[in-house]
Formats: C-alpha cells, sequence, structure tokens
C-alpha cells in the first residue's frame, strides 16, 4: 500500500518557521503540565526571578536559536554528509566545556571513547564532496552552539542553585526565549513566502506544526531527561546514533552501497558508544555504591555519638550520687 502525503509536507521548506511554531507549542505543553501537576498535587512548581529567567536562562535560549539558525544555514552550504561530520564534532567540544567547568572530572578513557565517536563518524561519512570552506566554518560554529547549549543545560541541572530538576520546568523557561529569538530570523526570511503557505493550505500547515511540535516535545524530554541523570556527553552519543540511524535508513531506502571504510566507522562508532554506555554504567554504580557506604557510615556516627552520650549521662549520674555533701 503506498501512502502519499500533501505537497505541503514533502515540499515544505520553511525550517525557521517550524522551528519556531515547534519551540511556542512546546511551551504551551510545559505550561499546561505545570498547571495539571499543581492542581492534582497541590504542589508548587519551581519559579525563577526575573533576574535568573534573563541571567541564564535568556541566554541558553539565545544560544540555542543560534545553534538552529546556523544549523540551517549550514545544511543548505554542504552535502549531507559533510554536514553530519562536521556537526558529530560538538562531542570533541562538549568534552572541552565539561572539563573547563568542571561538570566532568577528566579520564583518558572518556578522552579515548570521544576521540573514538569522531573519527567512527568521520569514517562512516567519508567520501570525497565538494569542500566548502564558508558552509564548513558555519556548521563547526552551530557544533559549538549545540556543545554551549548542553553544557550550559548540563550546568542548570547539575551546578547551579535555581533549583531545577525536572526536564519540562527547564523546558517551560528555555523554549519561550528560544521562540522569541528564532522568530524574528524566521520572519525575516521566511516571512512573505510562509504567508503566502498559509493562504492557501493554513489547516494542513497548522496539523504538520502540531505533529511535529509533539514529536520534538518528546525528543526533547528524553534529552533533557538523558542530562539530568548522565551528562550532555551522554546526549552528544545520542545524537551520534540518531544521525547514524538516520543514514542508515536513507542507504537502505534509496538502495545505496555502503564502502568497507563506511562500514568500518559504523563499527567504530557503535563500539564507542557501547563503551561509552559501559564506563557510564560502571561510574554511576561506584557512585551509588559509595552513597551507600556515606549513609551507612553516618549512621554508624550517628549511634556511636548517641551511645557516647548516654553513657556520659550516666557516669555523671552516678558520680552525683555517691558525692557526699557535708
Amino acid at each position: 500500500m503506498e501512502v502519499s502525503l500533501h505537497p505541503v509536507v514533502t515540499q515544505f521548506s520553511y525550517p525557521l518557521f517550524l522551528a519556531a511554531s515547534n519551540q511556542f507549542v512546546i511551551y504551551v505543553f510545559a505550561g499546561i503540565y505545570r498547571l495539571i501537576y499543581h492542581h492534582v498535587t497541590g504542589q508548587e512548581r519551581v519559579s525563577l526571578s526575573w533576574k535568573n529567567n534573563v541571567r541564564t536562562m535568556a541566554i541558553l535560549g539565545a544560544i540555542t536559536s543560534l545553534h538552529m539558525g546556523l544549523s540551517n544555514i549550514g545544511l543548505e552550504l554542504n552535502t549531507v554528509s559533510l554536514f553530519t561530520v562536521s556537526k558529530s564534532t560538538n562531542i570533541i567540544f562538549i568534552l572541552i566545556l565539561v572539563l573547563i567547568l568542571r561538570l566532568e572530572n577528566f579520564s583518558w578513557k572518556m578522552v579515548f571513547i570521544v576521540a573514538m565517536i569522531a573519527t567512527g563518524m568521520a569514517l562512516f561519512t567519508y567520501e570525497t564532496p565538494d569542500l566548502n570552506i564558508p558552509g564548513l566554518i558555519v556548521t563547526l560554529m552551530a557544533a559549538f552552539m549545540s556543545a554551549s547549549r548542553w553544557t550550559l543545560a548540563q550546568y542548570v541541572f547539575h551546578k547551579s542553585d535555581l533549583g531545577i530538576e525536572n526536564p519540562i520546568d527547564l523546558m517551560y523557561y528555555v523554549d519561550l526565549w528560544v521562540f522569541l529569538f528564532v522568530l524574528p530570523m524566521a520572519a525575516i526570511f521566511e516571512g512573505v513566502s510562509i504567508v503566502q503557505v498559509f493562504e492557501h493550505h493554513g489547516s494542513h500547515l497548522i496539523m504538520l506544526t502540531l505533529l511535529s511540535a509533539m514529536l520534538a516535545f518528546c525528543m526533547e524530554v528524553s534529552k533533557y531527561l538523558v542530562l539530568q541523570r548522565t551528562s550532555s556527553i551522554s546526549v552528544s552519543v545520542l545524537g551520534i546514533l540518531q544521525e547514524i540511524g538516520t543514514i542508515l535508513i536513507a542507504h537502505i531506502t534509496l538502495h545505496e552501497q555502503m564502502s568497507t571504510i563506511n562500514f568500518s566507522g559504523l563499527v567504530l562508532c557503535m563500539s564507542g558508544a557501547t563503551c561509552h554506555a559501559i564506563y557510564k554504567y560502571k561510574h554511576a554504580r561506584k557512585r551509588h555504591f559509595l552513597e551507600i557506604e556515606n549513609i551507612k557510615l553516618n549512621t554508624t556516627i550517628d549511634s556511636f555519638s548517641d551511645s557516647s552520650d548516654d553513657g556520659l549521662y550516666r557516669k555523671q549520674e552516678s558520680y552525683q550520687s555517691t558525692v557526699v555533701y557535708p
């Protein structure tokens, strides 16, 4: 059975408008979730002051919007393979940033894993495209913005005193800023054309926006959950696996041949991702074991302190009972 899609879906070429619409819908979804949660549980969600909102969330929103804008420009200037391998360098930028901000402890194992994944990605997308220097620079800038985005989000979750621990709360505050930053770019580059499309295919455009926003909401929640539980490097690894899946689907559907170099790069990428998962699992298990040991140690100290206080109190009572007053 062959499925036919409406031309507004198959020929849609307004990424900035779609990104702005998605961010606004995600902001609305997050706000509805916060209201329902408060109504059901009676607990207040975290609330940020205007100062913290501008100082942290606006910066994160600006970085995210730059990441989106530069990525779209880079995709226009480069081939898909060159764009993919250039964008995957964000894992190297993330490693540098998390070490600078001391969000991760330095580990040669992690450096080796990052190098393995980056090399594998380069081999997996290896070909001889026409190199576009401006496009390459723009894509590398997008990769740096992506790394900055996830590193700053990791800082908000793990190091800041804002009290944000739930991905929905972070999305509620960040995505509105992303919408406000991306909307002017969409209006400048796509404004006139999108108005004409909306006049003729308004209902299809609204349906496309809602469906893509729901998908984007689920993907963003999953990435922030991974970020909250692990680190920005883990998010980058998942992004690279997503890119591999996309290219594999293209190879299968378009019946493209995969060279030996491409296949070896795929194996290297998957091996690096597996090593990363094992490394994170062992690290989390070790941290959990240390937390249990600390709890046991604190319990022992408290019980010893209580028993010492009781013994001292009994000795004082015994001494007072033996004193003979003249």
